[in-house]
């Protein structure tokens, strides 16, 4: 694992990842994000590749162990640590209505 060692490498890496996504998220109609679908489907393949890639030599071992697992969380933490975690499932939810919005026709059906 090789590591950056230029002193503003990261700062770049985070200014040129903002550049690229802040004014899709900005956007205030969606058919301004017609072509992100694109962007999203080569970033999932690219990390499924690299996923792959890196996964393969591990896969003749014997798999970890995964210990007692739990079914509730033990601890108030434990409970934040998991709520943080369910809830951004959900978070999408809210983009609904700007898409039935934005629809052509919209009827309850659609």
């Amino acid at each position: 694992d090789r590591q950056v060692t230029a002193p503003h490498a990261v700062w770049w890496a985070q200014g040129g990842v903002a550049l690229l996504v802040l004014p899709p998220a900005f956007a205030t109609k969606l058919h301004s994000l017609r072509f992100t679908c694109f962007c999203s489907l080569l970033a999932v393949l690219f990390l499924a590749l690299i996923l792959i890639i890196r996964a393969a030599p591990r896969m003749s071992h014997a798999p970890p162990s995964l210990g007692a697992l739990r079914l509730w969380p033990d601890s108030f933490e434990d409970f934040l640590y998991t709520f943080g975690m369910l809830s951004g499932g959900y978070v999408c939810h809210f983009n609904v209505l700007a898409a039935h919005r934005e629809l052509t026709e919209p009827t309850q059906d659609r």
